[in-house]
């Protein structure tokens, strides 16, 4: 991956009054295995209350009941699919996802609450290599689950011309298979469980050491 795999929370709103939002998310989050869950883990220092009900939404977010209340923490798209919408937030929406953050949402019994800012640095290595592979003649795209705009932004900054953006892990791996279906040989590199199906997919599937445990068993190569 271009980002060194350290996502951290840069910005918190809350959205409504009346509880600890982080508290909240990191109960739900310590039980994830998705890479942004560390964010909230290293962003929250306290104890953790026990969760009832833990569901992980495969590339959307999580749920469950902490403290008696239902709690949902997730993409704004997955939070707009169980009816909750950020109404009035656009423009904050937007400047977080312009400065290349993910937007994870919180609702707590079905109300919107919470809005998290979260960013990976780039590795500094990055440019350079994708320079390297630019002098090759070799395309680099960007697939990520993440919003257009903050992909623009990673983008960008990267130096990487072509994205494919808002996709889910099972569309991931749709997009691997119609780069080879084209006469391209597809060279995966991820490092989550939602990169899996698409790790696996690719003619050579490349997974960080650092990974989740699905993503190395998917890979046909395991960088340490």
């Amino acid at each position: 991956p271009v980002t060194v795999g350290r996502p951290t929370i840069v910005e918190t709103s809350g959205v409504a009054a009346g509880a600890d939002w982080l508290a909240l998310a990191a109960a739900l989050e310590v039980n994830s295995e998705h890479p942004l869950a560390r964010a909230f883990m290293s962003a929250f220092s306290g104890e953790l209350t026990q969760v009832e009900n833990f569901r992980a939404l495969s590339g959307r977010g999580v749920q469950g009941r902490v403290d008696g209340r239902s709690v949902l923490v997730g993409s704004l798209p997955f939070l707009s699919g169980q009816g909750v919408e950020f109404t009035g937030q656009e423009e904050r929406i937007g400047a977080m996802r312009q400065r290349g953050a993910t937007v994870v949402g919180l609702a707590c019994d079905g109300q919107p609450s919470a809005l998290f800012a979260l960013r990976d640095e780039l590795r500094p290595s990055a440019r350079k290599a994708l320079e390297e592979l630019a002098r090759r003649k070799i395309a680099v795209v960007l697939l990520t689950g993440d919003n257009r705009v903050t992909a623009d932004a990673i983008a960008k900054e990267a130096g990487i011309g072509r994205v494919i953006a808002d996709v889910r892990p099972v569309e991931k791996s749709r997009a691997i298979r119609e780069l080879r279906d084209a006469g391209r040989k597809v060279a995966m590199v991820g490092d989550g469980v939602n990169d899996a199906p698409a790790l696996a997919e690719a003619d050579v599937g490349i997974a960080m050491g650092s990974g989740a445990d699905v993503s190395r068993d998917a890979a046909g190569i395991v960088l340490l």
